[in-house]
C-alpha cells in the first residue's frame, strides 16, 4: 500500500504560472511518514491491521509521534 501511494500520489509539484497544479510541494516529510509506517507495520496485509492491533488505541505509537524535547506548561492568568 505504502509502495502504491509513494508511486501514484507522491510527484514533485508542478508549477503553471507561479502556481501549483500537481504534485506535493515538500517530498521529504510523506517520504519520512511513509518510512515511520513501514517500520511499524512492515510486511502485514492491510486486512490484518485493525485499530486495537494498530497499536494506536493503547499508544504504543504515540512515542513515535511526539517531538523531540516537546513540554506543555499550564499558565494560570489571575485577573485583578
Amino acid at each position: 500500500m505504502c509502495d502504491y501511494f509513494q508511486e501514484h500520489y507522491l510527484k514533485p509539484a508542478q508549477y503553471v504560472d507561479g502556481r501549483k497544479v500537481a504534485g506535493v510541494r515538500s517530498l521529504m516529510t510523506p517520504i519520512g511518514q511513509l518510512k515511520v509506517l513501514r517500520d511499524y507495520f512492515g510486511e502485514r496485509r492491510l486486512r490484518s491491521i485493525t485499530h486495537g492491533k494498530s497499536g494506536f488505541a493503547d499508544g504504543k505509537y504515540a512515542s513515535h509521534a511526539k517531538a523531540p524535547g516537546l513540554v506543555r506548561i499550564k499558565i494560570k492568568i489571575d485577573t485583578l
